[in-house]
Protein backbone atom coordinates (compact mmCIF):
# COMPACT_ATOMS: atom_id res chain seq x y z
CA UNK A 1 0.00 0.00 0.00
CA UNK A 2 1.20 3.28 -0.64
CA UNK A 3 2.07 5.47 1.89
CA UNK A 4 1.38 8.69 -0.39
CA UNK A 5 -1.46 8.80 -3.44
CA UNK A 6 -0.71 10.72 -5.68
CA UNK A 7 -1.27 14.56 -5.91
CA UNK A 8 -4.61 15.07 -7.07
CA UNK A 9 -6.36 19.06 -7.21
CA UNK A 10 -9.69 19.91 -4.60
CA UNK A 11 -11.93 22.73 -6.00
CA UNK A 12 -10.40 26.36 -4.47
CA UNK A 13 -7.46 24.43 -3.23
CA UNK A 14 -3.74 24.15 -4.83
CA UNK A 15 -2.06 20.65 -5.62
CA UNK A 16 -2.33 18.77 -2.14
CA UNK A 17 -1.19 15.24 -1.35
CA UNK A 18 -3.24 12.85 0.29
CA UNK A 19 -1.75 10.63 2.97
CA UNK A 20 -3.31 7.36 4.24
CA UNK A 21 -2.84 5.69 7.23
CA UNK A 22 -1.01 2.51 7.73
CA UNK A 23 0.63 1.01 10.67
CA UNK A 24 3.89 1.65 11.73
CA UNK A 25 5.64 -0.69 14.22
CA UNK A 26 9.05 -0.57 15.61
CA UNK A 27 10.27 -3.44 13.39
CA UNK A 28 8.07 -2.62 10.07
CA UNK A 29 10.63 0.32 9.09
CA UNK A 30 7.70 2.23 8.14
CA UNK A 31 8.55 5.55 6.50
CA UNK A 32 6.61 8.75 8.37
CA UNK A 33 3.15 9.56 7.59
CA UNK A 34 2.90 13.11 5.96
CA UNK A 35 -0.56 14.28 7.60
CA UNK A 36 -0.16 17.78 5.93
CA UNK A 37 1.67 19.77 3.91
CA UNK A 38 2.34 22.78 2.22
CA UNK A 39 3.86 26.49 1.49
CA UNK A 40 7.07 25.03 3.53
CA UNK A 41 4.99 23.86 6.75
CA UNK A 42 4.20 19.99 7.22
CA UNK A 43 2.97 17.76 10.28
CA UNK A 44 4.43 14.12 9.91
CA UNK A 45 3.59 11.32 12.24
CA UNK A 46 5.85 8.30 12.98
CA UNK A 47 6.15 5.56 15.85
CA UNK A 48 8.29 7.87 17.72
CA UNK A 49 5.45 11.32 17.40
CA UNK A 50 4.80 13.74 15.20
CA UNK A 51 7.48 15.81 13.28
CA UNK A 52 6.22 19.22 12.96
CA UNK A 53 7.60 22.29 10.69
CA UNK A 54 5.87 25.79 10.19
CA UNK A 55 6.74 28.13 7.65
CA UNK A 56 9.70 29.89 8.79
CA UNK A 57 10.73 27.52 11.87
CA UNK A 58 12.55 24.75 12.38
CA UNK A 59 11.37 20.82 12.59
CA UNK A 60 10.02 20.13 15.99
CA UNK A 61 9.94 16.72 17.34
CA UNK A 62 6.93 16.21 19.23
CA UNK A 63 6.89 12.85 21.12
CA UNK A 64 3.42 11.61 21.95
CA UNK A 65 4.34 10.92 25.99
CA UNK A 66 4.30 14.84 25.40
CA UNK A 67 0.83 15.66 23.77
CA UNK A 68 -2.44 16.33 26.18
CA UNK A 69 -4.72 16.17 23.91
CA UNK A 70 -5.71 17.60 20.20
CA UNK A 71 -8.12 20.64 19.30
CA UNK A 72 -9.40 22.90 17.12
CA UNK A 73 -7.81 26.21 16.08
CA UNK A 74 -8.31 28.28 13.62
CA UNK A 75 -6.70 31.06 11.40
CA UNK A 76 -8.42 34.25 10.43
CA UNK A 77 -7.07 35.73 6.91
CA UNK A 78 -8.86 38.42 5.53
CA UNK A 79 -11.80 37.85 7.30
CA UNK A 80 -12.05 34.48 7.08
CA UNK A 81 -11.69 31.82 9.52
CA UNK A 82 -9.97 28.27 8.82
CA UNK A 83 -9.40 25.39 10.60
CA UNK A 84 -5.95 24.37 11.77
CA UNK A 85 -5.01 21.39 14.43
CA UNK A 86 -3.18 22.64 17.61
CA UNK A 87 -1.16 20.15 19.57
CA UNK A 88 -1.66 20.80 23.35
CA UNK A 89 1.13 19.78 25.45
CA UNK A 90 1.18 18.54 29.24
CA UNK A 91 2.80 21.29 29.87
CA UNK A 92 0.33 23.59 28.84
CA UNK A 93 1.55 24.93 26.42
CA UNK A 94 0.04 25.46 22.72
CA UNK A 95 1.59 24.29 19.24
CA UNK A 96 -0.46 25.13 16.39
CA UNK A 97 0.25 22.53 13.00
CA UNK A 98 0.45 25.40 10.40
CA UNK A 99 0.88 21.97 7.78
CA UNK A 100 -2.54 21.26 8.29
CA UNK A 101 -4.42 24.07 7.12
CA UNK A 102 -7.29 23.93 5.02
CA UNK A 103 -5.30 25.09 2.36
CA UNK A 104 -3.76 22.06 1.94
CA UNK A 105 -6.08 19.78 2.54
CA UNK A 106 -10.09 18.57 3.61
CA UNK A 107 -10.16 19.00 7.26
CA UNK A 108 -12.14 16.29 7.28
CA UNK A 109 -9.10 14.18 6.14
CA UNK A 110 -7.21 15.85 8.63
CA UNK A 111 -9.24 14.99 11.15
CA UNK A 112 -10.00 11.58 10.53
CA UNK A 113 -6.14 10.70 10.29
CA UNK A 114 -5.45 12.48 14.08
CA UNK A 115 -8.73 10.68 15.08
CA UNK A 116 -6.69 6.94 14.26
CA UNK A 117 -3.68 8.55 15.52
CA UNK A 118 -4.86 9.37 19.18
CA UNK A 119 -6.78 6.29 19.47
CA UNK A 120 -3.82 4.15 18.89
CA UNK A 121 -1.35 6.55 21.57
CA UNK A 122 -4.02 6.81 23.76
CA UNK A 123 -4.64 10.82 23.79
CA UNK A 124 -7.89 13.04 23.35
CA UNK A 125 -8.91 14.09 20.29
CA UNK A 126 -11.99 16.20 20.45
CA UNK A 127 -11.84 17.54 16.81
CA UNK A 128 -14.65 18.98 14.65
CA UNK A 129 -12.87 20.30 11.39
CA UNK A 130 -14.42 23.94 12.02
CA UNK A 131 -13.24 26.65 13.16
CA UNK A 132 -14.00 27.56 16.57
CA UNK A 133 -16.36 30.09 17.41
CA UNK A 134 -15.29 33.47 18.87
CA UNK A 135 -16.48 34.94 21.71
CA UNK A 136 -15.99 38.35 20.38
CA UNK A 137 -12.95 41.01 21.02
CA UNK A 138 -13.75 42.36 24.01
CA UNK A 139 -14.65 38.90 25.75
CA UNK A 140 -12.08 37.39 24.39
CA UNK A 141 -9.54 40.38 25.93
CA UNK A 142 -11.25 40.42 29.31
CA UNK A 143 -11.29 36.67 29.32
CA UNK A 144 -14.93 36.68 30.19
Amino acid sequence: MPLIRPLQRLPGHLFVFTPTLMLMTADSGAEPLTIGEGQGSFLRADEEGLLMRNVWGLPRRIAWTEISQFTDGKQVKEGNAYWLLVIVLHTGKRAVAHGTHSWFRQPEETVKVIRELAERHGIPADLTGLPPKSKGFWRNFLGI
